[in-house]
Formats: structure tokens, C-alpha cells, sequence
């Protein structure tokens, strides 16, 4: 994949300013091309409400000593172009004018869409001190930024230390694998936060921290390596659009959303690896399912705060309490919360998302030739489709046999091969879902995943319970014992509608055969 015209391909770091100049004099960044010093101010528009940052847009005016105004409109990365694209249209604006009419008629068009004709205000001012060059790097001319400054907005300010990778043309796994060797060699934070996102929280205008999946376009003739490159883009995304969420708003949506967005990457890994077989795929589910573990101590600490807000097993306990166990739970949460961000902002998810995004651009999937991946890279997308279907279906049968006598280790990996199972269908809707029973099939699936999660949460509710026995005050101890009495009871009961489930599950033909 090679940049096109109008796009913005570029990786963004954060860190000190010291680490910054230790970076510009990598071995990797030597030789390099039209070397410059230059101050940057750019003000930042948007309407009185925000229109422009609701519709995922900036628009801005940036000037530079010596050159006259440029007047840019961008948009943010989304669940189409991918973690690291925006598009972008920049014109000269002689007089520093926001005059949509400098675009050419489609873009203006856009931009009075999204601002509703509302007049545009500047929002906040952003100064930098940019220290700019071009390298080469595995086949692409790529453009280093390192911006040390300001935001500001009236007496409110901001520092700015950023490294930002820009790719000018050629290969763009080029410029994930510089950005990665970079990343490995110095201590570097991927940084999914703009510069005008920046202004937006420094005038008080924070933004919603978690995004969900949303589904994706698939079209029966599509070639293989396009959906493999759709499908893995689309869950990178959905990591990166949580990344902030995690580091900077500890959200509990933000968690899972992003675990399961790591969830449905190692889905995909899985059935693409028999179509393509690819040494790097199974290291990457591997680093994927690292990260989705680190998550998951937080996210189930979330689940069982909610659980015993809202559940019958916590009735007739004293407030105080339950305010004592509600502050262990706390406690835990922060120390999970904690080493997530600790392993977010280090070099594991860094180096992770990265070379995803490079195998992503290069198809690096088709480098290895097996009997294998000769025979099934002409698959159609729908034949595809139902072949991982198949796969991932028998794979749940083949956990599942014998319900009634697993074991709830062995159910939680029924459990795993359903939520793989769930993640397959939705991410092939548009190929497989037409016959009529796709309502019952769903149905039946959605029920049991959602027992099968019940039992989970109760496992790890006793299991979290054991684990603070001891070392506490009286009232943990003495609500521990109560609630821990109350799960018990309510495990056989469940036990008795799983199998019930499973049971109705297994009856209904699958919907893609």
C-alpha cells in the first residue's frame, strides 16, 4: 500500500523533551533530506457546538514565517480508513481567511455540511518549534516531525512534545517497521491523541472515551487479501479509537471494548492462518492474547462491581460492608488498571499494534508458499465466509461434547470458542446472513453465551473472594463469607439451564450450511 493523494499516513509519539533529541540523532534518521527549523502557529475553528469535532473533522488555519497561511480540513482516523489515515485537503489562504470556498466544491460542500452554516470560531492556538526532514526507510520517503511547544487557550496552557512519522510516498510498511525499530530503541508512547483533540480537552471539552464495534462492509467477490486486510484493519482500529480511553480515562467500557477488538483479531488470525499460513499470524495472536489477559484482570474486577450492585447476592448486607469490600474491589481495580496502562504506554502494545499495521500494508501473509495457501487464496470472500463458519462451529461442538460432565475450566473454553464463534458471524453478516433461521440460530448462540458468562463471573467472584480471606477487616470477611454462601447456591440452578441451552443450541441447523 503507497500513500494517495489527499491521505495522511502517519505515526504519532509521545515523550520528554530530552528523549526527543536522542531519537533525532538515531542511526536510522542520519542522512537525512531537506532538513528545517520553523515555527508553526495554527489556530483551531469549530462552531459554537462543536459541529466539526462531533463529525470527527478539524478545520484550521497554520502559518509559518516566510510563507503565506494555509487553511486544512481533516478528518480523524475511523472504522474505514484505519488507525493511522486521515484525510486531508490543504489550500493557501493568502489573507489567513476560513473560507470554505477555497476548496475545490466537494470538500466545501462537506465542510458547510457538517458546520450546519454555523460561523466558525477559533477555539485554541497550538505553537510549536518544528524540527523537520525526510529518510528513506524499506522503500518509503517518510517525513520526521519533532514539535516541542504549546496549547493554548486564553490563560490556559499545554506542553507539546510529539515525534510524528509522516509517510510522503512509497511503501507504507515502511514506516511501520521504522516506527517500531524507533519505538524499540528508545522509550516512546504511541500517541492516538491529536493536537486538536489536546485543545478540546483544554477547554473542557472531553471527549466520549470508548467506541464500539461497528460492523463491516463485506461484498461476495471480494479477493481474499482484501478481506484479510479489512477485517485485521478493523480491529486494530477499534484497539487504537480505545487506546486513550485506557491511558487517560481508566473507562471501564474503554476495557472492553479493546478486549474485544483484540478478541475479534485473534478470531480472524485464526481462520486466516488455515487460508494463508504466516509464522508471524501465530506470534501475533500470541502478543494479542497477552494483552487481552492484562485487560482482563480489569475488566472482571468492572463486572463484579456491577454485579453486586445490581444482583440479589449482596441483599440484607449492611451498607457499611459492603462499602468496606467495595473499597478492596476498588483497590484491585486500580492495580489492574495500573499495569494495563503500564503495558499500554511500553513497548509490548506498541510493538504489537505496529507490526500489525506493517503485515496489514505489505500482505506480508502471502510471503510463505504452502500446498495450502495456494489452494484456498482463491477462495471467494462467501465461500471464505462459511468455511470459518464450519471451522469455528465444530470447534464449539467438539468443546461442548459431553456438556453435562465439563468441568467449569473446561465450559470456559466453550465459552471462548462461542465468543469466536459470534465474532465470525458478525464480521461475515453481509456474505452469510440470508436464510430465515439466522434469528433462532443467533438466538440460541446469545443465550448460552450469555449463561456460560454468568458462570464465569461467578467463578471468578469466588475465586476473588478466596484471594481476600485474609489481611482483612472483620466486615470483608464477614460479607466475603455471606456472598460467597449465596453464589454456591445459585450454581446448580444454572448449571441445570445451561444444559437446557446447550441443548437448544445444538438443535438449530446452523444458518450458513
Amino acid at each position: 500500500m503507497t500513500r494517495q493523494r489527499n491521505q495522511e499516513i502517519e505515526v504519532k509519539f509521545t515523550c520528554d523533551a530530552e528523549t526527543l533529541q536522542r531519537v533525532l540523532k538515531a542511526k536510522a534518521l542520519q542522512a537525512p533530506h531537506s532538513h528545517q527549523v520553523k515555527a508553526l502557529n495554527a489556530t483551531y475553528y469549530d462552531t459554537a457546538n462543536f459541529r466539526l469535532r462531533k463529525a470527527g473533522s478539524v478545520l484550521r488555519i497554520r502559518t509559518s514565517e516566510g510563507k503565506e497561511p494555509v487553511l486544512c480540513f481533516k478528518s480523524l482516523p475511523s472504522s474505514k480508513s484505519g488507525a493511522f489515515l486521515r484525510m486531508e485537503c490543504e489550500v493557501p489562504s493568502p489573507q489567513g481567511l476560513v473560507d470554505p470556498s477555497l476548496f475545490d466544491a466537494s470538500t466545501a460542500k462537506l465542510l458547510l455540511r457538517m458546520s450546519g452554516d454555523k460561523p466558525l470560531q477559533a477555539q485554541f492556538v497550538v505553537d510549536v518549534r518544528r524540527e523537520v526532514f525526510l529518510v528513506s526507510h524499506g522503500g518509503a520517503t517518510i517525513e520526521i516531525s519533532a514539535d516541542e511547544g504549546e496549547v493554548r487557550s486564553g490563560e490556559k496552557s499545554t506542553a507539546l512534545v510529539e515525534l510524528e512519522l509522516e509517510l510522503k510516498s512509497g511503501e507504507e510498511a515502511g514506516l511501520y517497521d521504522l516506527a517500531a525499530e524507533l519505538a524499540h530503541q528508545f522509550p516512546l508512547s504511541l500517541s492516538f491523541t491529536t493536537k486538536s483533540e489536546r485543545g478540546y480537552r483544554l477547554i473542557g471539552k472531553p471527549r466520549a472515551i470508548a467506541t464500539k464495534f461497528s460492523p463491516l462492509r463485506l461484498s461476495e467477490d471480494m479477493a481474499m487479501d482484501d478481506m484479510i486486510q479489512a477485517n485485521l484493519s478493523h480491529a486494530v482500529y477499534q484497539v487504537a479509537a480505545n487506546w486513550d480511553g485506557l491511558i487517560d480515562g481508566h473507562s471501564a467500557e474503554a476495557v472492553h471494548q479493546m478486549r474485544i477488538a483484540l478478541r475479534r483479531f485473534r478470531t480472524f488470525i485464526w481462520a486466516f492462518s488455515r487460508a494463508n499460513p504466516c509464522a508471524q499470524f501465530r506470534v501475533l495472536a500470541k502478543e494479542a492474547r497477552v494483552l487481552a489477559r492484562v485487560l482482563g484482570k480489569a475488566r472482571s474486577l468492572d463486572v463484579l462491581a456491577q454485579t453486586l450492585r445490581k444482583s440479589d447476592v449482596a441483599s440484607n448486607i449492611s451498607k457499611r460492608e459492603m462499602k468496606s469490600l467495595f473499597t478492596v474491589i476498588a483497590d484491585r481495580r486500580a492495580e489492574a488498571s495500573r499495569e494495563a496502562i503500564a503495558l499500554f504506554k511500553g513497548q509490548s502494545a506498541t510493538q504489537f499494534i505496529l507490526h500489525v499495521q506493517s503485515l496489514i500494508a505489505g500482505k506480508k501473509w502471502n510471503k510463505p508458499k504452502s500446498k495450502t495457501h495456494v489452494a484456498t487464496r482463491h477462495f471467494t470472500a462467501e465461500k471464505f465466509a462459511r468455511v470459518a463458519l464450519d471451522q469455528q462451529y465444530e470447534r464449539v461442538r467438539r468443546r461442548g461434547s459431553q456438556f453435562g460432565t465439563l468441568s467449569t475450566e473446561k465450559l470456559h473454553a466453550v465459552r471462548l470458542a462461542l465468543k469466536a464463534l459470534s465474532s465470525t458471524s458478525s464480521a461475515f453478516a453481509d456474505l452469510t446472513k440470508r436464510r430465515k433461521n439466522v434469528p433462532d440460530f443467533e438466538g440460541a448462540m446469545a443465550q448460552l453465551q450469555q449463561g456460560l458468562g454468568q458462570l464465569n463471573d461467578m467463578v471468578f467472584a469466588q475465586q476473588f473472594f478466596d484471594s481476600v480471606a485474609d489481611g482483612q477487616d472483620g466486615a470483608v470477611k464477614k460479607v466475603r463469607k455471606k456472598i460467597a454462601r449465596r453464589l454456591k447456591r445459585k450454581l446448580a440452578p444454572l448449571q441445570s439451564k445451561l444444559q437446557s441451552r446447550w441443548k437448544a443450541f445444538k438443535k438449530i441447523e446452523p444458518y450458513w450450511s
